[in-house]
């Protein structure tokens, strides 16, 4: 029994720290713009463990002055999107038009997607040795572009 004890808080600690630095985490972030013609309101879910980042979900609404504005919008991102879905794969989204509002949702999985094409896509993207965005780099990327992360 006394031999046991010893080795029975060693594989306890060792499954704890395992369980602690290899924990999912999410941060929310958000950002709202304005124009005349438009108002975009962008809701961000990371996902990330170990500070590399793996997914991000995106969902956008999208209130546009005129149906034609919207439509005008909406052909843009499905456009964008289906270019990226092409090139480098796991850009899954929907959109979804009623009146002058769109919603869209993006999934953007790092861990399917082909990274050397996304590398291509964004050769300004701050990546670590793993092509993965490390979370403090993203955080930082998105508040350079006004995006609030809590």
């Amino acid at each position: 029994m006394k031999k046991i004890l010893p080795a029975l808080i060693i594989v306890i600690s060792i499954i704890l720290v395992y369980f602690i630095f290899n924990k999912e985490t999410k941060i929310e972030c958000s950002k709202k713009m304005l124009t005349d013609e438009y108002t975009l309101t962008s809701k961000y879910k990371v996902y990330y463990k170990n500070k590399e980042v793996y997914k991000i979900l995106i969902e956008e609404e999208i209130e546009a002055s005129t149906s034609t504005k919207l439509d005008e919008i909406t052909k843009n991102i499905d456009e964008t999107y289906k270019n990226y879905q092409k090139e480098i794969g796991s850009y899954e989204y929907t959109i979804t038009k009623n009146k002058n509002k769109a919603i869209t949702k993006i999934i953007m999985d790092y861990n399917k997607m082909d990274m050397e094409a996304y590398i291509k896509y964004n050769p300004e993207a701050k990546l670590n040795n793993n092509k993965r965005y490390n979370i403090d780099d993203l955080k930082e990327m998105y508040e350079e572009r006004g995006i609030i992360c809590k």
